[in-house]
């Protein structure tokens, strides 16, 4: 990592003098130095993700920002001053507590690599815009910065939650799961709860009394990892950034089909046609057939009448017949089980 690019001598004499760098900079070069480690982390995800033109630059900002992304030029600039540690005494007062465990030099190349992502694929909140299509989005970007990470790297340092957090929402997934579907916040397009639940905050009432800030991003990334067959945080083989692109801004963009619904929704919405997406249906169901553990885990959770689409319903109802005879469900036995019920020749 270098430090400021084109600037001229009378510039870096002002920034050299400037007050967020006499304060912060000594103790930058006391507490951070060496950083071999994260620079070779970065390393792998620079090679990861595919883009060799990308500069790291090294600064201390005066700004809450602690990573900015200038594409035109393709410099990265990471504020050093925002990674020394969650007991950094120069943090009192200035950050909430429920922000300080993101003061980790462990969570500069995540957030290095998120801030980049985000900036070549934003999310974009269309009107009508769900919980469900931003939950997604931010679980897709996590899959996709945890691909460029080193195998190992905790899941919770690229969601910025702590171990105990994580651990809370691996404990807790089913729960989170039902306060989602019973608060009927899953197809909210109140931004206000997406506000809530997806941005950094000391809880999330909303989904119970004791589930952490950004616990529904924990659930977002699990549905992208069940959709990819995975639940590791191993680099995928072959991996594209490219694809990465396309993945981070598939689910969220999609418009929603307004056909006249034939079946009875899961809850009354009036007489008026309930928010739905084909494609995240056609997900949930992808995952139960990829990952073994699924149904056992949502089959008190989602039933037929969940799905919008009747033939996604029909595909649920073959699984709920295999799930109820505790049989391997995949794509083969489902397809089977679907001639069994004669819903294909």
């Amino acid at each position: 990592m270098n430090g400021i690019p084109s600037a001229t001598q009378a510039d870096r004499a002002v920034y050299a003098a400037s007050a967020p760098v006499r304060v912060f900079q000594p103790d930058v070069d006391s507490l951070l130095a060496p950083l071999d480690s994260v620079e070779r982390i970065l390393g792998h995800a620079l090679a990861a993700y595919g883009d060799s033109l990308l500069r790291l630059m090294a600064v201390v900002s005066p700004y809450n920002q602690s990573v900015c992304f200038h594409r035109g030029g393709g410099y990265v600039f990471i504020a050093l001053n925002h990674y020394l540690g969650r007991d950094y005494a120069g943090y009192a007062g200035r950050f909430p507590a429920y922000m300080l465990h993101r003061k980790d030099l462990r969570r500069l190349p995540s957030d290095v690599m998120e801030t980049v992502m985000a900036s070549v694929s934003p999310e974009q909140i269309r009107p009508g815009a769900t919980f469900l299509n931003r939950m997604l989005y931010s679980g897709a970007l996590a899959y996709c910065v945890l691909q460029t990470m080193p195998e190992g790297t905790p899941e919770s340092v690229v969601l910025g939650l702590t171990d105990s957090q994580w651990q809370w929402c691996v404990d807790n997934e089913e729960r989170l799961w039902r306060s989602l579907i019973e608060r009927q916040l899953l197809y909210s397009s109140d931004p206000a709860v997406a506000d809530r639940l997806l941005r950094p905050a000391p809880a999330s009432p909303l989904l119970g009394p004791s589930a952490p800030g950004q616990a529904a991003c924990f659930i977002g990334l699990r549905v992208v990892q069940a959709f990819a067959g995975k639940y590791s945080g191993k680099a995928t083989p072959g991996y594209n950034h490219n694809t990465t692109r396309v993945m981070a801004n598939n689910d969220n963009n999609r418009q929603f089909s307004r056909n006249k619904p034939t079946h009875k929704p899961l809850f009354d919405t009036g007489g008026r046609i309930p928010p739905h997406d084909k494609d995240v249906e056609e997900a949930v169901l992808g995952a139960l057939m990829l990952e073994k553990d699924a149904y056992p885990t949502v089959c008190d959770i989602i039933k037929p009448e969940t799905f919008y689409e009747p033939v996604n319903q029909k595909i649920y109802e073959a699984i709920q017949t295999l799930g109820a005879a505790q049989s391997p469900i995949d794509m083969l036995t489902v397809t089977e089980q679907l001639r069994a019920n004669g819903t294909i020749n």
